[in-house]
């Protein structure tokens, strides 16, 4: 299991309102839970509302698929990819090749 400092907070009782300041800002979380394995990203979010909102804020820009696919293509060609999958049905398939 990965430790994080965010685990060490926890288990010393730190949580609530301190803990999520302590999360500020989040590219904070993005570090931090980046090292996470998806088991543990889920069972710490199960420990508090703000632990569970961060997480879930996590996921959004951790699995943003323009983000990823802004990596090798210009806006343009991203927006004629989605439109493709769209078309053909295809998005589940690259979007697991893809992330």
């Amino acid at each position: 299991m990965s430790c994080s400092l965010a685990l060490l907070y926890v288990q010393h009782g730190v949580h609530g309102s301190l803990l999520t300041q302590l999360f500020r800002p989040s590219t904070t979380d993005d570090m931090l839970f980046g090292h996470l394995s998806p088991t543990d990203l889920i069972t710490y979010s199960r420990t508090c509302k703000s632990i569970r909102e961060a997480v879930a804020s996590f996921y959004k820009r951790a699995f943003h698929i323009e983000m990823t696919l802004g990596q090798y293509f210009i806006h343009e060609e991203i927006v004629r990819f989605r439109e493709l999958q769209a078309i053909t049905g295809d998005f589940h398939q690259y979007q697991y090749l893809v992330l």
